[in-house]
């Protein structure tokens, strides 16, 4: 029923009111989106500190200390050596996890800087207790797959581009194929309609997101 009413409340709009409510749907689209960029900022941050507590760590560490760091927790939290319980395994996962986590930020620059040369390999998880830390040192490193970049109509933050790249005058996006809908300033009201359920479309996918980030911001 609401949305009925509100594809008929579009319907009875002319082409410049229905510009205009594009136009305020694209900056409160980008508004959201940046709430979005600015809460898995905050929530990478807090992670990134908790990490570095589980491991006894400081923001100058080097990667290198995060792997003795997690080989040497990994020897005292391994399974094996409390029980094998669901519970040991849980708690030595989490601290893998935040381990990962943590290896990940050092390869994207974002604390202390990576080794130019070879770096040590990270400690595959199924290492056993016994393992020797000085053979696990010069292990080779593995290298993370190439992730491909998201496609400009289907980010998971339900954006298309940027809002400058989006602001075409209602002309088509040759890359994509697809109209532009952010910023239509077409003159065909079936164009602009079109674009106004898009648009909120985007915005339900990017609440929602919004929505499960905070949550992760809440428990941590």
């Amino acid at each position: 029923e609401t949305f009925a009413r509100v594809m008929a409340w579009i319907s009875s709009m002319d082409a410049r009111n229905l510009r205009g409510l594009v136009n305020e749907l694209s900056e409160r689209f980008f508004e959201i989106q940046r709430h979005l960029c600015d809460c898995k900022a905050e929530l990478e941050e807090k992670r990134r500190l908790r990490g570095l507590s589980m491991f006894n760590l400081d923001g100058d560490c080097t990667e290198k200390d995060l792997d003795v760091a997690y080989r040497r927790l990994a020897r005292t939290m391994h399974p094996d050596k409390n029980g094998g319980t669901e519970e040991a395994k849980e708690q030595f996962q989490t601290m893998r996890a935040s381990y990962e986590e943590l290896k990940e930020q050092f390869e994207q620059g974002k604390i202390g800087k990576a080794p130019s040369s070879e770096k040590d390999a990270p400690p595959s998880p199924e290492s056993t207790p016994e393992e020797d830390e000085n053979d696990a040192q010069n292990e080779t490193p593995k290298e993370d797959p190439e992730v491909p970049a998201p496609d400009a109509e289907n980010t998971e933050d339900g954006s298309d581009t940027s809002p400058n790249a989006n602001h075409a005058g209602g002309k088509s996006n040759k890359s994509s194929g697809q109209e532009t809908i952010f910023y239509c300033r077409s003159e065909d009201l079936s164009a602009l309609q079109g674009a106004v359920c898009k648009i909120l479309e985007k915005m339900k996918i990017l609440q929602q997101n919004v929505a499960m980030v905070e949550r992760d911001l809440a428990g941590v």
